[in-house]
């Protein structure tokens, strides 16, 4: 409780290169898989912890990985198990504040990972932008070939009532929105909730509905059949994508829209999309 931790690298101080030395090993018939690690509870409270980088500039506005400071950093962890590449636990509470401006206000979730499963639930984080709820489960033949047999994993997800606000965002991708020929306000809030379900072949997403800006929707369903080496197939009805003149405008630059162009007051949609994005109907 109430520990402060810093580590300096100090401007044109490099660390002495060590010379490796190349050995041969003999293969093991150990069947030992590693670290059994048992937790009942941690508790950390009014903590702080500092790295600087002074090789490298600070950043103004931004997460900064080489200038990171952390203050009010307080963790409570329970049932944690690390037995080889199993691992399970309850994160019961997690808070801090970070020198960019970020913070997190609460995160909580339990969680599990075995070779054939991983399990989120209860996740819920809250900072003063952002409050995600949600809960998600996967089953996988085995972590090592996932790349391969992807298109099998089942997945189960439900986010509810979530929002992601932009500043949060920006704090750890400014650059992101440089290339968008959009204006996003900084105060831009997105409003999220879904559930889906089935494997990456056949997957349903049994509703996805968005919101943002001040009466901008988009509500979605359908079917994605994902295979190896293949473009994913999309299967959706678009249920409703819903603006208005007031919410283009604001993120559309006046260079874009032209006086000549007269905008409806809002605009209502609905239909299907049948395809891949390279081939769509």
């Amino acid at each position: 409780h109430n520990t402060f931790v810093s580590y300096q690298q100090m401007a044109g101080y490099e660390t002495p290169s060590v010379k490796k030395h190349t050995t041969t090993s003999t293969p093991s018939n150990d069947t030992d898989n590693g670290w059994h690690i048992v937790l009942q509870d941690l508790d950390f409270s009014g903590n702080s912890a500092q790295y600087h980088n002074f090789n490298e500039p600070f950043q103004k506005g931004a997460f900064d990985t080489n200038h990171v400071w952390i203050t009010n950093l307080t963790t409570q962890v329970s049932d944690f198990e690390w037995n080889g590449a199993d691992i399970r636990g309850t994160l019961e509470n997690l808070s801090l504040r970070e020198r960019s401006g970020f913070a997190v206000e609460s995160f909580s979730s339990t969680f599990a990972l075995t070779e054939k499963r991983a399990s989120i639930k209860d996740f819920k984080f809250l900072s003063p932008n952002t409050n995600i709820s949600l809960a998600a489960e996967a089953t996988f033949n085995t972590l090592a070939n996932i790349s391969e047999t992807y298109p099998d994993m089942a997945i189960r997800m439900a986010i509810k009532n979530s929002a992601i606000g932009l500043k949060d965002v920006r704090l750890f991708a400014p650059a992101m929105f440089d290339s968008l020929p959009l204006h996003l306000p900084e105060n831009t809030t997105i409003r999220l909730d879904t559930k889906a379900d089935g494997q990456l072949k056949d997957f349903l997403i049994d509703h996805l509905t968005v919101e943002t800006l001040n009466r901008t929707k988009l509500d979605v369903s359908g079917r994605l059949n994902m295979s190896v080496n293949e473009d994913p197939y999309f299967d959706m009805k678009l249920r409703q994508f819903y603006t208005t003149t007031n919410d283009i405008r604001t993120i559309i630059p006046d260079t874009l829209l032209p006086a000549s162009i007269a905008l409806p007051e809002w605009l209502n949609l609905n239909g299907s999309l049948k395809g891949t994005l390279e081939s769509r109907n």
